[in-house]
């Protein structure tokens, strides 16, 4: 970014030389600004990507583990085998927790590093809730029965949020640009019999 900055002043001072006009030399400056700004702003971009990969993700994640859990198989057997049948970013996350346990870490500390390092609070509430069921003997089927039920009213509220959200956004265009042209196509012709009649 530091080379592209300078070869943008080395373009802009040539342009001032040469005597061009403002808007010749805003332009590149506009548009490699642009560039720098997506440039520094992609790892943002990624984690965000991430995290809502990982959210849509999780409602059925947990269910699995939870149905595993109840069937009698151990918490780090049923994430074992979610992560390895499940293909997306939460099932990488739940092999980079077993791949931390294999190496000699315990199930504790490895869902401690899951719950600190990912930016979804749903998932740090998870890691959190096997955390805390863990130490205490809490039966973990009725824990994460718990955990599916909340994770799901909460993807159904989400989900309602979005979709007025989006509902607002259609609106923007139709009053904004399709409204106003529909009423323009409708009254134009008769402006202009109008006009012919006052001026016939």
């Amino acid at each position: 970014l530091t080379a592209i900055a300078m070869s943008a002043l080395v373009i802009v001072g040539a342009l001032i030389k040469s005597g061009a006009n403002l808007i010749a030399v805003f332009l590149p400056l506009f548009s490699i600004g642009i560039y720098i700004y997506w440039e520094l702003n992609g790892e943002e971009r990624i984690r965000k990507k991430r995290n809502i990969q990982a959210e849509a993700e999780f409602p059925a994640m947990v269910e699995l583990i939870a149905v595993l859990i109840a069937a009698g198989e151990p918490p780090i057997l049923a994430m074992q085998r979610v992560g390895e049948r499940s293909s997306g970013v939460l099932a990488e996350d739940f092999l980079k927790v077993i791949s931390k346990v294999e190496s000699g870490v315990g199930l504790t500390k490895s869902l401690e590093v899951l719950a600190t390092t990912t930016s979804s609070d749903s998932i740090r509430r998870f890691a959190d809730t096997l955390i805390l069921a863990l130490e205490r003997g809490t039966s973990l089927s009725d824990v994460l029965s718990r955990q599916v039920q909340e994770v799901r009213s909460e993807h159904q509220t989400s989900l309602i949020e979005a979709a007025g959200k989006a509902e607002i956004a259609l609106m923007i265009p139709v009053i904004f640009l399709i409204l106003p042209v529909s009423i323009l196509f409708a009254l134009w012709p008769s402006y202009l019999a109008l006009g012919r009649t006052t001026f016939g």
